[in-house]
């Protein structure tokens, strides 16, 4: 572009070029945040995934509670008796078996016969 034709155009036309200039600037900034935006927030979701994986692999069942609680309860009421807490393991297990399985009741009752 020669200098003459460049002094040639108005002034107007200039500022509406910078205009668009501009505009296209603000256009890829503004996608450009967008992009970042959204970069973090998939990562963020990803993480968030993640760490309840591993917080539903490390949660104890509720069984695991009952049989403890369970367990701990006979203890108690043994000390209570005056007898020493029946040793932890599997003998105990055994020993107070509907102990163990506190949430069940020992099936006595005849259930579902109209089946």
């Amino acid at each position: 572009m020669n200098p003459t034709t460049r002094d040639a155009t108005p002034a107007a036309d200039l500022a509406a070029e910078v205009a668009a200039l501009r505009h296209a600037a603000d256009r890829v900034a503004r996608l450009r945040r967008a992009d970042r935006v959204a970069r973090l927030r998939r990562r963020q979701a990803a993480l968030a995934r993640k760490l309840a994986a591993a917080d539903r692999r490390h949660r104890i069942s509720k069984l695991t509670v009952r049989r403890a609680t369970a367990l701990r309860a006979a203890a108690a009421m043994r000390t209570a008796a005056g007898r020493p807490p029946a040793a932890g393991g599997k003998a105990a297990g055994k020993r107070s078996a509907p102990l163990v399985k506190a949430g069940t009741a020992p099936k006595t009752v005849p259930r579902h016969t109209g089946r």
